[in-house]
């Protein structure tokens, strides 16, 4: 393997599909890494560090229920992304936990964020969703985006809750309700995960809490 080859002592990787060659070699690797919104089951010499999905969704899908919501739609990348994969199923319990339908009508996946918005964010509009969970805050503000030219209001005809609170959200017309996670802290987890393994202490995963940042971008239905 790479790593070993180069004589790395450890690594910080992120950004890797489930498809990528690396996520194979990752199962039998013998240096320690830290995978960032990936997992790796087999190998106790890879670590997982990153935020728990599953308070975040709860979170949004409380906060939209509040807001008298039903009809919750979600919009997130290619399901070949563990964080994908990972991000949709939360969002799937966190409406169960909730009593809320899940309408495979009121979902769509792709890599390509115009693909969600020109191709799946129509289907969503037109089966009555009311709000919609965005699976990064980049695609939260182009389904805002696509909404207002469409004629549709955010939030008073359609709610957006987006993930990630990236510089950009405290700008976007309307400002965006999204779930926080903090990229400092992620990083001085992924180095003690990385210290640790190097010391010999195997750590499986390490998730941050979620937090909810209001803003004006979901409002009552």
């Amino acid at each position: 393997m790479f790593m070993l080859k180069s004589q790395y002592e450890g690594a910080f990787l992120l950004g890797l599909s489930l498809l990528d060659p690396w996520m194979q070699d990752l199962r039998t690797a013998r240096t320690p890494a830290v995978l960032y919104d990936n997992y790796i089951q087999e190998n106790p010499l890879v670590s997982y560090v990153g935020v728990n999905n599953m308070e975040r969704f709860d979170m949004a899908v409380s906060y939209l229920k509040e807001l008298g919501h039903a009809r919750i739609g979600y919009l997130g990348g290619d399901m070949n992304s563990f964080i994908s994969r990972e991000r949709y199923q939360a969002c799937v319990r966190a409406m169960e936990l909730h009593g809320l339908d899940v309408d495979e009508a009121l979902t769509g996946h792709s890599y390509f964020v115009s693909e969600c918005t020109q191709k799946y964010l129509p289907v969503l509009i037109e089966n009555h969703a009311s709000a919609i969970l965005c699976e990064h805050d980049h695609l939260a503000n182009a389904v805002m985006v696509h909404c207002m030219e469409c004629g549709r209001k955010v939030p008073e005809d359609i709610s957006v809750i987006g993930f990630d609170d990236a510089a950009f959200s405290a700008f976007t017309v309307p400002p965006l309700t999204t779930i926080r996670q903090n990229r400092n802290a992620l990083g001085r987890c992924g180095y003690y995960a990385l210290a640790s393994l190097l010391d010999g202490t195997y750590i499986s995963s390490l998730l941050l809490r979620a937090e909810l940042v209001i803003r004006g971008s979901a409002g009552n239905t």
